[in-house]
């Protein structure tokens, strides 16, 4: 969550030279990459409670869809064209809040 929030001081007040095209990409890097963070801080909390294999596994789904989506966004806006990886790692960060959301209610107490 740090790194998004230096993202987005960077993005606010270095970066307004970009096309803005690749400006508003950048934004939408720095806003999945806070929700990132998020769904890995609660994947923390859950572990704390009830550690799980599974938790762990969707913590990695969460990192690794992440850094391939915002990693790909980034890039590209930085670059002017990415590695065409961002669908697969939005993919696997839809994956990861569904199973997230799945193994929370299972897990109901």
């Amino acid at each position: 969550m740090s790194l998004a929030m230096a993202f987005a001081a960077w993005h606010a007040h270095g970066l307004s030279s970009l096309p803005p095209e690749a400006y508003e990409a950048f934004g939408r890097g720095i806003h999945q990459q806070s929700l990132t963070a998020l769904g890995l801080i609660l994947v923390a909390l859950r572990m704390e409670k009830n550690p799980k294999p599974i938790l762990a596994w969707l913590a990695l789904a969460f990192a690794v869809g992440g850094f391939l989506f915002c990693g790909d966004v980034y890039w590209g806006a930085l670059h002017g064209e990415g590695f065409g990886v961002a669908p697969m790692g939005g993919s696997l960060s839809i994956l990861a809040w569904f199973l997230f959301a799945l193994q929370t209610w299972w897990s109901r107490e």
